[in-house]
């Protein structure tokens, strides 16, 4: 929930958000963005009637947010391409890119398939900054563990 609100803000301030999902639903989660953005309770969202819907996606249509899901396949080049696709479609790169859950990502492999690296959090978090520090945008990251 803080992580779309956080998502939902960056949106009201005029930035371009990508929300990369590793865990759940897209849909729950483009609703609770939706909801944050107009100040309606969460639950609320799905229950407007038809009418009302559309009111609401008049009011969205001034956010620039995307909801990506990456459950099925989650390895940083899927992250890459997540990105590459929001430009395609928006036409601009992200400003704000929200992982959820970057504890779900999977390491990138060799041609063997094997795991490239045992430090797979850490790699995974530099290959994020690598996306930021390439097209100059914001990287937050929700629940981050790494074992001691």
């Amino acid at each position: 929930m803080t992580l779309c609100a956080i998502a939902a803000e960056a949106a009201r301030g005029g930035a371009a958000v990508l929300y990369i999902n590793l865990e759940s639903e897209d849909v729950e989660l483009h609703a609770r963005i939706a909801s944050n953005l107009l100040n309606m309770p969460n639950g609320r969202f799905h229950k407007q009637e038809p009418e009302e819907m559309l009111r609401a996606g008049e009011r969205l249509s001034k956010y620039t947010f995307s909801v990506r899901d990456l459950i099925d396949s989650s390895k940083p080049s899927d992250i890459r391409r997540a990105v590459e696709d929001f430009k395609a479609g928006i036409g601009r790169y992200p400003d704000v890119i929200c992982v959820d859950y970057l504890n779900e990502a999977e390491p990138e492999k060799d041609s063997n398939g094997r795991v490239t690296s045992y430090k797979v959090m850490g790699d995974n978090l530099k290959e994020l900054q690598k996306i930021a520090k390439r097209i100059n945008c914001v990287v937050i990251v929700y629940r981050v563990e790494v074992p001691c």
